[in-house]
């Protein structure tokens, strides 16, 4: 039988959409991509929407053929909701090529709609360096970064062979980092004091700060020096998890993600501003912080709870005040790491000149917020789950008909003879936080299958930190591990 790709190609049917992502190219439908980007498309009489995602942990370049032409693209950005024709693409064979930078884990919607009034931009260049092409995939974030602090020349070619020079001034940047006043709202809220300079909560000698889960509101005042031809951006620099900007107390815009940026130009007065950035962690540092404390719930040795604790019952004053939070699941161990938590910075003001051409200033503008971006996603608590309800993902159906079955893992001796079927787990790294509690099979392990023999008992391949393999039967599994199974989908009866 020939694969769809196949008899598609046999037809003369080209794909929707080609990308060159990390110097290999794709041309199978996203059900079947190898690279880490993938889309969706969808029509309308008159428009073109597609949604472009990247899965890359790092500042990305792609450049997609798409199967159309005619059309003027536009990106819309999910995360601001702002829409902007895009500047730099070609028509070419019927397709329209379109190189493309994307943040870490970073996604857009491309839309094809109108007519362009213009011709588009092929190339761009920075001080004689091609940054972003429709000829080649080029990643520019190391050459953008240089050239925005430095300033110098920044070239652009158009489809109809004209091409536009503009000199770019150096940004200006201040340092936020030191002296701000810091006030604390959650449960068990440390005092306010004054942070001399940035640091991480988890670092704190006061344990209420160390491991403080809420809101830490830092306040400063600025003096701003606003001119007609700036923007004005705030760079937060990295931030544990989520952080809400207010100039003069009005709330600018919340941030969640990288690069921790906004544009301020807007929301600031020339003279004395009121900047307030509110930032949130997560509940982890606090539930941690509650196991240094004697157990007044009665997890018991499964870790979940059985019966409410008396004092809870009767509303009368915990035995350890110490702890500040009430969980029917031990969650964390009081010597799991702390993750770093706050406002780390580096915080810095910047002032970048605007441009009279707007395709220069767009490209500009775009090529800025991009070289702000880290080299890596720094991960925090909130991305990877240390505890056994870490939830996997569903396998794909359809890519997984065309997968080859992989050759099941030689057994160990001490392993028991795999059932006649077996169902393979959902995709993702599927940790159980205990199995069998209490008997010889008590471990941290992968979840590897789930069997079912002709009789239909269920049982469930244990994989050790060895390498070894085992068989238990489900019977033998704790409360949380079935419940664990049951939330992944895997069926248990």
């Amino acid at each position: 039988w020939l694969e769809p790709l196949d008899v598609l190609k046999k037809l003369g049917v080209q794909p929707d959409v080609i990308v060159e992502m990390d110097d290999q190219t794709e041309e199978r439908s996203s059900y079947r991509a190898q690279l880490p980007l993938t889309y969706i498309h969808r029509r309308t009489a008159d428009e073109d929407f597609y949604f472009v995602a990247s899965s890359l942990e790092k500042p990305a370049s792609a450049r997609l053929s798409f199967r159309i032409a005619g059309k003027q693209p536009e990106f819309w950005y999910p995360d601001s909701g702002r829409i902007e024709p895009c500047a730099v693409y070609e028509e070419k064979d019927g397709r329209t090529i379109i190189p493309m930078v994307l943040d870490p884990a970073g996604s857009v919607f491309v839309v094809f709609r109108g007519k362009a009034n213009t011709a588009p931009v092929t190339q761009v260049s920075l001080n004689g360096t091609v940054a972003l092409s429709t000829a080649k995939r080029i990643n520019p974030l190391v050459d953008s970064r240089e050239f925005f602090k430095a300033g110098g020349s920044l070239e652009i070619k158009t489809a109809d062979g004209k091409s536009v020079k503009t000199t770019i001034a150096p940004e200006k940047s201040g340092s936020l980092d030191r002296d701000w006043m810091v006030a604390f709202d959650g449960v068990g809220a440390p005092k306010a004091r004054k942070f001399d300079k940035l640091m991480p909560w988890n670092e704190s000698e006061d344990e209420l700060l160390r491991y403080f889960s809420g809101t830490g509101i830092y306040k400063k005042t600025i003096n701003v020096k606003k001119s007609g031809g700036e923007e004005i951006w705030l760079d937060l620099g990295l931030v544990e998890v989520i952080a809400t900007v207010l100039v003069n107390g009005k709330e600018v815009a919340t941030e969640w993600k990288p690069p921790f940026l906004l544009e301020l130009t807007d929301a600031l007065k020339s003279g004395q501003n009121e900047l307030e950035i509110r930032v949130t962690n997560l509940w982890g540092n606090r539930f941690i912080g509650d196991e240094q404390y004697p157990d007044d719930i009665g997890f018991g040795g499964s870790g979940v709870l059985g019966t409410l604790p008396d004092w809870f019952v009767e509303d009368k004053p915990r035995p350890q005040p110490g702890r500040k939070t009430f969980t029917t699941c031990r969650y964390y161990a009081k010597d799991d790491p702390l993750k770093p938590s706050g406002l780390l910075g580096p915080v810095s003001l910047i002032a970048r000149p605007k441009q009279a051409d707007p395709r220069v200033d767009q490209i500009a503008r775009d090529l800025f917020v991009f070289s702000r971006n880290p080299e890596f996603f720094t991960y925090g608590w909130h991305r990877v789950a240390p505890y056994w309800k870490d939830v996997a993902r569903k396998q794909d159906k359809n890519k997984a008909k065309f997968q080859k079955p992989e050759a099941e893992p030689a057994k160990s001796k001490e392993s028991v003879k795999a059932a006649p079927t077996a169902q393979q787990a959902p995709s993702g790294t599927n940790q159980m936080r205990q199995w069998a509690a209490g008997s010889q099979w008590e471990t941290t392990a992968s979840f590897v299958l789930v069997s079912a023999n002709a009789k239909g008992k269920k049982a469930v391949t244990l994989r050790t930190s060895d390498g070894k393999e085992s068989l238990i039967g489900t019977r033998h599994l704790s409360k949380e591990d079935r419940a664990y199974l049951e939330s992944i989908q895997v069926e248990i009866k």
